[in-house]
């Protein structure tokens, strides 16, 4: 049994994936009962319905995105640790439960995952019959490479995970957990380094303050007290015959105060390089007010209104940055991806929705595709509106300009420019 038939149905509380049991299904009765009288970790919640002699399985997926759209996403090396070190506490719990891993859909697109713990959940059919048995390494496997990584990131662990999968002829979830948790350690060493690293700099900082200001508290001692020897007139410069130089009295007994003299020159040296950027400055800020006069024609700027220079740069293919507006707040929020998402999960959206409790984690998506832009719903609980019409769930809704749409009872206005 390769393919199934999922209806979508929801409700004000749950969004249910609905499988309709055919009369040549064989049921495994273990598999069920513990099935719809537990809660198994990795597993969807699933309950049992019979409707006008109809049978359901019915898999709550509220508040939880496929698998294969999280993955459109780029994943850093925490996320991926975290989804493998789910995947195979998944498959030691349904063990515990006497239920096979086969009869587990594996298809990416029904897989679901939470955006905040990163958990997997799987839609289990306790259904005998055409089954095939999951080649785990293989899962891994395409798993990681259909995976985009960060690329500011070492990515030498994905090479060391598939050096494992492909050295052991036969995968043993407890040897995998196990270097999966060496590889996780790395990251908290690392994590213990930088933390280290940056203590030991407030250290330097705060040592280097104490010793500044026990120097400034010298100095201003020495400082009153040269004051005092200075008191009299500063006489003129005297003139060495036999080695024509001008001796100053005054530097003659600032010897004495080395630490007074270098804070004067510290002093000049600052002047100095205030005033080299104030000139820096100046002649930068020439230089642009040039460029932009070459640039524009004003002759030719007065004859045209701003709304025919706007649509003329449209018509040249200069693209303006589409945005939306938060009605709450009139708050401006430019769509700056292709794959744009909202909701209330800081971790993992792009605009994070505060103050509204009936947001769900992963809410919504934006989604650029070629020069056109959808607006589609993630399984919310208080779901999505384009005006009146409920977006369904992988349901793309094309926005036009100054469109509404609509997050629960969270209205945005859509805007092309």
């Amino acid at each position: 049994m390769e393919k199934y038939n999922f209806a979508l149905e929801s409700n004000s509380s749950y969004i249910n994936l609905a499988y309709e049991i055919q009369p040549d299904d064989r049921i495994d009765n273990v598999e069920h009962m513990m099935l719809t009288s537990n809660k198994i970790f990795g597993l969807l919640d699933v309950t049992y319905s019979s409707i006008d002699e109809k049978s359901f399985y019915k898999y709550n997926v509220s508040s939880k995105i496929s698998l294969s759209r999280f993955l459109e996403s780029e994943i850093n090396k925490k996320k991926a640790l975290k989804i493998l070190k789910s995947l195979i506490n998944t498959l030691v719990e349904i063990e515990d439960y006497l239920i096979s891993s086969n009869h587990l859909i594996w298809d990416k697109n029904y897989i679901y995952i939470d955006v905040s713990s990163l958990d997997l959940s799987f839609i289990c059919l306790p259904i005998e019959g055409e089954n095939k048995k999951i080649d785990l390494k293989y899962f891994i496997k395409e798993l990681l490479f259909n995976a985009k990584l960060e690329l500011n990131e070492n990515t030498t662990y994905i090479s060391k995970i598939l050096n494992l999968l492909n050295s052991e002829s036969v995968l043993i979830l407890k040897d995998l957990s196990k270097f999966i948790k060496g590889l996780d350690d790395e990251i908290n060493e690392e994590n213990n380094v930088i933390n280290l690293e940056n203590e030991n700099l407030n250290k330097s900082e705060i040592i280097h303050d104490v010793i500044v200001t026990d120097s400034k508290s010298k100095i201003i001692k020495a400082r009153k007290s040269l004051d005092k020897k200075l008191s009299f007139a500063i006489p003129a410069p005297e003139f060495n015959k036999k080695s024509n130089k001008k001796i100053n009295k005054v530097d003659k007994k600032a010897k004495k105060y080395p630490n007074i003299l270098s804070i004067n020159v510290i002093k000049n040296k600052i002047n100095n390089n205030i005033n080299l950027l104030k000139s820096q400055k100046s002649k930068a800020f020439k230089k642009v007010k040039e460029i932009e006069v070459q640039k524009i024609d004003e002759n030719s700027l007065e004859s045209f209104s701003e709304d025919t220079i706007f649509l003329d740069s449209l018509n040249s293919g200069i693209n303006s940055t589409p945005y939306i507006i938060r009605m709450s707040n009139d708050e401006k929020i430019y769509i700056s991806k292709d794959l744009f998402k909202l909701g209330k999960e800081v971790n993992y959206v792009d605009y994070v929705i505060k103050n509204n409790s009936t947001i769900s984690r992963t809410h919504a998506d934006i989604i650029k595709i070629e020069n056109d832009y959808y607006i589609q719903d993630n399984n919310s609980k208080n779901h999505t509106y384009v005006g009146n019409r409920q977006v369904t769930n992988e349901e793309k809704i094309k926005l036009k300009h100054n469109m509404t749409f609509t997050l629960s009872n969270e209205e945005f206005i859509f805007k092309l420019y």
